[in-house]
């Protein structure tokens, strides 16, 4: 039955969770790490659990489709589209940048809305925008097809947004790694599909673009269709947080999880809600209780620079524009189109590779060894293409990709995820979509102006340099650590991490939250 979910009601339940040892006739639910350790099973419905996951990284897929799928077409659209020559390299811009303008959108809203109406209810929203968005493409005149890509676009922010966010809120918090890395490898697969549907163009015909626009369309069909059986809950912090139903969120957790860790789970909820909530007992954080509160700022300050550092890598320009930075060699489209599939390839081994490091690996280490060889990358490309020697880069692209995969890419989400609750993706979608779709944007712009190929990629390497300096002082190690745990790190940089250990419900600080200090 769902409970009073009123402030005072929160207030009395924080009050009787804090004296929750002192009632000897309730269950005492330990959060020791030995139950973390034990030899018990944790998984009920392994086979579910891994459905539910497919389901929701379908949503990753999506994002790497929409991402890309033009880069096969932009040779034909000049001619689809009636450009003339003159606007050629200022529409190619707009009409990818009006992807991700659209995606800064629905990355903004995702995180606030999530909070209010759930999870899975957004991703319903994000699938109908992307159905939406590809009908409108279908009408053949640049004005439409912009405005569609927008739509597709907030559709994608979306769904890309709350993804790995709503399996991590699944999931037995030392088995995070092993569920947000192969969730990422939806990308690499999303950029194989656009390749392989890219092969096509040339013997296609002229309606042939068609087809490849409506792939978008048809994905979010698929999953909007299969909700129901693959993915037939919301999320159980969400569905916590806003009811405080312990009840459902245990009959939730219990098709997946077995009893023992469907409890140690709801306790974490519960652990971190309590964190986030110890100086005002209000369900949800917004933005000004973030940017006060010292542990929460400088979360997203790290935060921040991950998303700066993910946009300044150089991967975002190499997956939207592989085939033009490949035809500086070659004008042969086709040439290109495979390399551009070979460099996907490189992106889906090395992310698949991942999954058997991540948890071996502190995120730090692994976040920054990716960081200083994208900037190295970065630079050794800047310097071929400076002097001419344009064919080895293609080469570079497929080791760029490999590098990238195994570090950055199936780290970034895991680490946001970690570091910000549901309202503090606004800052960090605003901060990721704003430079995001300046740089697409801009790109074909600068590459043909005196800043050059060479400049380009020179900037981003000195931009991911600085960006490497700045985390290895400010970024802490988040790996096997718990919600509370991340937060009093932040909260206390001083404490050491022994003491940062939360072996039971009654250390939570909630004794701020007190009715008496709230009624004051």
């Amino acid at each position: 039955m769902t409970q009073d979910c009123s402030p005072q009601n929160v207030d009395t339940e924080n009050n009787q969770l804090g004296n929750f040892n002192q009632k000897q006739d309730e269950p005492q639910i330990q959060l020791n790490s030995q139950d973390s350790n034990s030899k018990k099973p944790i998984f009920k419905n392994k086979f579910k659990f891994v459905v539910m996951i497919f389901h929701t990284s379908i949503n990753i897929l999506q994002y790497a489709v929409c991402l890309s799928l033009l880069n096969t077409i932009l040779v034909q659209l000049p001619t689809v589209l009636h450009w003339k020559d003159s606007e050629i390299d200022a529409f190619t811009g707009l009409v990818n940048s009006a992807n991700t303008a659209g995606a800064a959108i629905g990355c903004i809203s995702s995180g606030y809305l999530s909070a209010l109406y759930g999870r899975r209810t957004l991703f319903i929203v994000g699938d109908i925008f992307c159905i939406i968005g590809s009908a409108i493409m279908l009408i053949q005149n640049t004005g439409s097809f912009v405005f569609g890509r927008f739509i597709c676009g907030i559709g994608m922010g979306i769904l890309v947004d709350l993804a790995v966010l709503f399996v991590i809120e699944y999931t037995y918090y030392r088995y995070r790694g092993y569920t947000g890395a192969p969730m990422v490898c939806f990308t690499p697969i999303g950029l194989i599909i656009s390749s392989c549907i890219g092969l096509g163009v040339e013997n296609g015909g002229d309606q042939y673009w068609r087809i490849v626009i409506a792939i978008p369309g048809m994905i979010s069909l698929f999953h909007l269709l299969t909700y129901k059986l693959m993915c037939p809950h919301d999320s159980p912090y969400y569905i916590y947080q806003k009811y405080r139903d312990e009840e459902k969120v245990m009959q939730i957790l219990s098709e997946y999880y077995h009893e023992d860790a469907a409890k140690d789970i709801l306790n974490k909820i519960k652990e971190a809600i309590i964190a986030q909530t110890k100086e005002k007992a209000k369900k949800h954080l917004n933005l000004l209780d973030l940017i006060k509160h010292s542990g929460y700022r400088m979360r997203l300050f790290v935060a921040s620079l991950c998303v700066f550092s993910v946009n300044f890598s150089g991967y975002f320009i190499i997956t939207v524009y592989t085939n033009i930075i490949i035809m500086k060699e070659t004008n042969d489209n086709q040439y290109a189109t495979y390399f551009s599939l070979y460099t996907s390839l490189a992106d889906l081994f090395s992310v698949a590779l991942s999954v058997f490091v991540i948890e071996r690996v502190g995120r730090k280490f692994l976040y920054q060894s990716g960081q200083l060889f994208c900037a190295i990358m970065l630079l050794i490309i800047g310097f071929l293409a400076h002097y001419g020697t344009d064919q080895p880069i293609k080469f570079l692209l497929i080791v760029f990709k490999i590098g990238f995969g195994l570090t950055i890419s199936p780290l970034y989400p895991i680490i946001l995820s970690e570091l910000v609750p549901e309202v503090g993706f606004v800052v960090t979608s605003i901060v990721f979509w704003v430079l995001n779709t300046a740089i697409v944007q801009s790109f074909p712009s600068l590459i043909a102006s005196e800043l050059g190929f060479d400049g380009m990629f020179w900037l981003f390497g000195a931009v991911m340099s600085v960006i490497f300096i700045l985390l290895a002082i400010y970024m802490k190690e988040t790996k096997g650590k718990t919600q509370y745990e991340i937060y009093d790190m932040y909260t206390n940089p001083k404490k050491s991490s022994s003491q940062t250990k939360v072996s039971s419900i009654q250390e939570l600080p909630i004794k701020q939250v007190s009715s008496t200090e709230n009624d004051s």
